[in-house]
C-alpha cells in the first residue's frame, strides 16, 4: 500500500517562496498524509487530482495508482482559482520531478 511521492518542480519552487513557517506545516501534512491517507478531497472534474488542506493553503495532488506514485503538483493560496491556478501537469508529462 506505500506510495512513492514525487514533488514537481513548480510545487517547490512555490514552496521556497512561502514562509518558513507555511513551508513547516505544509511539510509535516503531506508526511502525515502518507501515512494515513486521510483529510484530502477529490478536485471536481479532475481525474485522479485530490487537494489536501493545510490551514489557508491547499496542496494539489495528483494519484497514479498503477505505478503507485503521488505527485505533488503545487500549494495554492485557497481564495485562488484553482482551474487558472493548475498547469495540468507539464512537468509530470515531461519527467521534470524532484524526488524526495
Amino acid at each position: 500500500m506505500n506510495y512513492e511521492l514525487l514533488w514537481t518542480r513548480p510545487a517547490l519552487k512555490d514552496l521556497r517562496r512561502l514562509d518558513s513557517t507555511v513551508q513547516k506545516r505544509i511539510w509535516h501534512a503531506v508526511d502525515r498524509f502518507l501515512e494515513n491517507k486521510a483529510h484530502i478531497r477529490k478536485l471536481t472534474d479532475r481525474q485522479d487530482e485530490w487537494k489536501l488542506r493545510v490551514g489557508d493553503y491547499r496542496i494539489i495532488l495528483k494519484l497514479d495508482r498503477t505505478k503507485r506514485i503521488i505527485y505533488v503538483i503545487r500549494p495554492i493560496f485557497r481564495t485562488s482559482n484553482f482551474s487558472r491556478e493548475i498547469i495540468y501537469l507539464p512537468d509530470v508529462e515531461r519527467g521534470k520531478l524532484a524526488p524526495i
